[in-house]
């Protein structure tokens, strides 16, 4: 009890603290005012700025003296260079990148500059990816396996909303050899751009591992380590849950304290080439049961063949280290179909 306690305290205080304090960016004006908050980026003759109090604001370039940042930016120059670091300069003198090599160009040189902070989140959009694979043999053996499964993303400038879900069955000579069923619904609230909150709510069934249905809700945080829309992310999430269990032989539980940890992400690694994957991993607290834990991983390669449709080749597996006599504590899946990115 003590130590999964321990292991869970850890891993919360990492990502509470992942977010670390940075300095503001100041923004002074040639009327003598100073704007302190974020500069996102260049947009043609102004400078975003997102102010430490409101929304984004657009300053014209002719009405800036100088800037500074303690933050990294990336400048893009005319002939195409690009350099990284905390940044000081204006509209009217050089810009300097103070690491690591003090590099000093010409403002007028500058045509793009971005806030690498910035996950680029477009607020108001939502995702949706479907994936079925089918698997029939005829012959000796008359064999049937289908899987499906789904997630649906809703986003906005502070709140996410993620609904997932998926599906196995199967059945040889007429025998059914696989029923199991998973799905999630969680909210997030981004208290940073990359630091957030959240609330969260899960249901499985298998019924060959004798698990009618296993429930667990409750918070936790989260933090994206790495994150470019449509390009990449990786973040890690970690939470406390009240979780209730019900098998088909006659067990059940009228609820116990526990914990999960996650990790997900995707990388595109080329034009029409994406690599993802999510790893999930509960354990109790309660007192005398420490050693149960569950685990669900699955990693998946996408290979675009026209708009909204990918050739996926997809790996998933669930771990339970306790179950009932008989039962393997393993199941693996390797998969072959079909994605289809509905919006």
């Amino acid at each position: 009890m003590r130590i999964s306690i321990l292991i869970l305290a850890a891993l919360l205080l990492a990502t509470l603290l992942a977010a670390p304090a940075v300095a503001d960016d100041i923004v002074w004006l040639k009327n003598g005012d100073r704007i302190t908050g974020k500069i996102l980026k260049k947009d043609g003759d102004n400078l975003v700025v997102k102010p430490k109090f409101g929304g984004e604001v657009k300053i014209p370039l002719k009405e800036i003296r100088s800037f500074n940042s303690d933050r990294p930016l990336e400048i893009t120059l005319t002939d195409g260079r690009e350099h990284t670091g905390p940044v000081e300069g204006g509209a009217d003198q050089d810009v300097t990148i103070r690491e690591p090599d003090d590099t000093e160009f010409s403002f007028a040189d500058v045509t793009r500059i971005k806030d690498l902070q910035d996950p680029a989140v477009e607020p108001d959009y939502w995702t949706g990816r479907i994936y079925a694979s089918l698997n029939i043999e005829d012959g000796n053996t008359q064999k049937k396996t289908y899987h499906v499964d789904g997630l649906v993303v809703g986003r906005w400038e502070h709140d996410r909303l993620t609904l997932e879900g998926a599906y196995n069955y199967g059945k040889e000579n007429g025998d059914l050899t696989d029923q199991d069923a998973f799905g999630q619904i969680k909210y997030d609230y981004f208290l940073t751009k990359r630091f957030y909150l959240l609330a969260k709510s899960r249901i499985k069934h298998d019924k060959f591992q004798d698990l009618r249905y296993r429930w667990s809700t409750g918070p936790g945080a989260g933090y994206q380590w790495l994150v470019k829309k449509d390009s990449y992310l990786f973040e890690t999430e970690g939470g406390v849950n009240w979780t209730r269990e019900d098998r088909d032989n006659g067990e059940r539980d009228k609820g116990y304290p526990s914990a999960d940890v996650t990790g997900r992400g995707f990388l595109m690694l080329a034009e029409g080439l994406r690599f993802s994957g999510e790893s999930v991993w509960g354990f109790s607290l309660k007192s005398g049961d420490t050693r149960n834990f569950v685990g669900r991983s699955w990693i998946a390669l996408d290979v675009s063949l026209i708009k909204d449709l990918a050739l996926t080749a997809k790996m998933i597996w669930e771990y339970e280290n306790e179950t009932p006599p008989g039962i393997e504590h393993n199941d693996w899946q390797y998969l072959i179909g079909i994605t289809w990115t509905a919006f």
